[in-house]
């Protein structure tokens, strides 16, 4: 996996798909998960999803997202030390994120980390909408 965060392996699973409309949603609940994934859907972009950082990073490093959504408080890891993990590889570093839900005191790690704007649970969708277009404002 260090290969790979860092550029120097290939994920499993085969070829890159292209960056252009590519969104990844890594959220622990499935509601939530299927609410970003149609509002994704509905604005153009083909969407995969995971439940888990570990499980996030490795789709992200196979099909390099146009933006994240990533539940801040996952199961497997909090949201800075996905985002250390994201940012580690040169691929993945621009990618835009939008956080889900809030970690007290992470305010600016979270912004260092790439995080545009953070949107708090229960999600609707004109706040999803309008966290996609401040994420490439």
């Amino acid at each position: 996996m260090d290969e790979m965060l860092h550029g120097k392996g290939k994920p499993p699973g085969g070829s890159r798909a292209p960056s252009g409309k590519h969104a990844l949603v890594i959220e622990a609940d499935r509601g939530t998960q299927d609410l970003c994934r149609h509002v994704l859907e509905s604005e153009g972009y083909k969407v995969d999803g995971s439940d888990s950082g570990v499980e996030g990073l490795k789709i992200a490093l196979q099909m390099t997202p146009a933006v994240i959504l990533l539940d801040l408080n996952l199961r497997d890891v909090l949201g800075v030390q996905f985002l250390e993990w994201l940012h580690s590889n040169p691929a993945l570093k621009t990618v835009p994120v939008i956080g889900i839900g809030v970690l007290a005191g992470d305010a600016s790690r979270l912004e260092s980390g790439g995080v545009k704007t953070v949107l708090n649970k229960p999600l609707t969708i004109a706040g999803i909408k309008r966290a996609l277009r401040a994420a490439f404002a």
